[in-house]
């Protein structure tokens, strides 16, 4: 058995106090690295069309309709339909090319192409509303497009985050286009 003399230290080492609570700490954290990774993973995979669940079953049908400004239903979104002599503005530049209903978040996305059609690089800010057959608004969602230049084409998508189960139209409601 050690024995201790009462030295220049006084006595033996303080017991460690703490292992206990480092412990616990690291657990929590892992946890949560895991579950975001996790998260990545399953968004990453509803990117690339991989998501959960066979691509034939009920709740992989899309719930969707795409709409032009005028509320009126086109396959495209495209604004072919608008007068030869009006004068294009921002609104003209952004294309509504698909309007679903997330089946792992339940959130209703609106795919965009965004043509830049003014004579300098340009910044757009494009808001869609997500409504319902009645007209009712269930969410809307803002997006963005950085610096495309003249005649540059780029795709986005606007994701609302309200969660929605019955079959949306997409409908632009406000575009801002400013020189950048």
């Amino acid at each position: 058995m050690r024995s201790w003399s009462a030295g220049p230290g006084g006595g033996p080492p303080p017991r460690r106090r703490g292992g206990r609570v480092l412990v616990v700490v690291l657990a929590v954290i892992g946890t949560v690295v895991v579950l975001l990774v996790g998260l990545v993973a399953l968004f990453a995979a509803e990117e690339r069309g991989q998501g959960p669940g066979p691509a034939d079953s009920p709740s992989k049908r899309p719930r969707q309709t795409v709409t032009d400004r005028n509320d009126s239903p086109s396959p495209t979104g495209s604004p072919a339909a608008r007068p030869q002599d009006a004068v294009p503005g921002p609104r003209d530049d952004v294309e509504i090319t698909r309007c679903t209903v997330n089946d792992t978040t339940d959130w209703a996305e609106a795919d965009l192409l965004v043509t830049n059609r003014s004579s300098k690089n340009s910044t757009y800010l494009v808001q869609v509303e997500f409504v319902d057959s009645t007209g009712t608004r269930l969410g809307n969602a803002i997006t963005s497009v950085p610096d495309l230049a003249p005649g540059q084409r780029a795709r986005t998508t606007a994701r609302g985050l309200d969660p929605i189960t019955v079959k949306i139209t997409c409908r632009i409601t406000d575009v801002t286009r400013y020189a950048s």
